[in-house]
């Protein structure tokens, strides 16, 4: 057997999605120099989306792979003066639909996104129920975060604060009509802080918006390790471009992966 037997790269997806939320969310012409037109969005200058509506994505992964996300404000609460903003973003993929729950918060210039464990694990354990029986799971480098300079001009910062994380996963893949296969996958993943390389209006089917176009990148290492068979590792970097407008999040983004799948997310509709 082999380590095709785990959907490595459906799996490694869903991982990269859930830690990564709204923040690896094109048509866009990097070198061209565009003049903002006078109906483009004005809004504030927290990377926030408002509160009250839904935001539709449409995202193409390069096999061709077509799927749909909605992120809503799901609730706004006020903690020592500090509104904290409940966000949830939702998948939909052919099999089914995956939610993330997050928290956005602007403080001092910048805008926070915040990543808590719960809402990966569930992600993950539904993903694999079906193909494997989970002997032992242990995910660390929970809260993560990323934090956005409001600014939001060239060369304005977006870091990132949390260890590296990791996982690793003992189970039994289930194997149809045959004994099922002792395996364990590892993943680590670490995030490379990044800058605002550009400012330009972009037109998304959802309207024109004054964006930033962020540049950062993520490295994965991944090993897996199946009964009978040699360890594989393998490590991917992936380079993110973000386009993101205050009061909206994401508008555009695109990640490149070293192995050459690329997968792209646009804004589709705001209602």
């Amino acid at each position: 057997m082999s380590s095709s037997l785990l959907p490595a790269r459906r799996f490694k997806s869903l991982l990269f999605f859930a830690a990564v939320a709204v923040f690896s969310f094109t048509s866009c012409k990097d070198d061209d120099e565009k003049v903002v037109p006078d109906d483009v969005v004005k809004v504030k200058k927290a990377i926030i989306p408002e509160n009250g509506k839904q935001y539709s994505y449409k995202i193409v992964d390069s096999d061709g792979t077509v799927e749909t996300s909605v992120t809503q404000v799901k609730s706004v609460k006020d903690s020592a003066g500090l509104s904290i903003f409940n966000v949830q973003n939702v998948v939909k993929v052919a099999d089914g639909q995956y939610a993330v729950d997050y928290k956005a918060y602007s403080k001092d210039g910048a805008t926070t996104y915040e990543l808590k464990l719960p809402s990966v694990f569930a992600a993950l354990v539904k993903e694999l129920r079906p193909i494997a029986y989970i002997e032992d799971f242990d995910l660390t480098g929970f809260p993560q975060y990323q934090i956005f300079d409001n600014k939001g001009t060239v060369d304005s910062p977006v870091t990132f604060k949390g260890d590296p994380i990791s996982m690793r996963i003992k189970m039994q893949i289930i194997v149809e009509g045959g004994d099922n296969i002792d395996a364990e996958i590892s993943s680590k993943i670490t995030y490379k802080s990044g800058k605002v390389v550009k400012e330009e209006a972009i037109t998304t089917p959802a309207g024109t918006f004054n964006c930033s176009k962020w540049q950062y990148s993520y490295v994965t290492v991944t090993k897996f390790q199946a009964d009978g068979e040699p360890a594989e590792e393998a490590t991917e970097t992936v380079n993110v471009s973000l386009w993101t407008a205050p009061e909206i999040g994401i508008v555009k983004s695109v990640e490149e992966a070293s192995e050459g799948e690329t997968s792209t997310t646009e804004l589709q509709k705001i209602q």
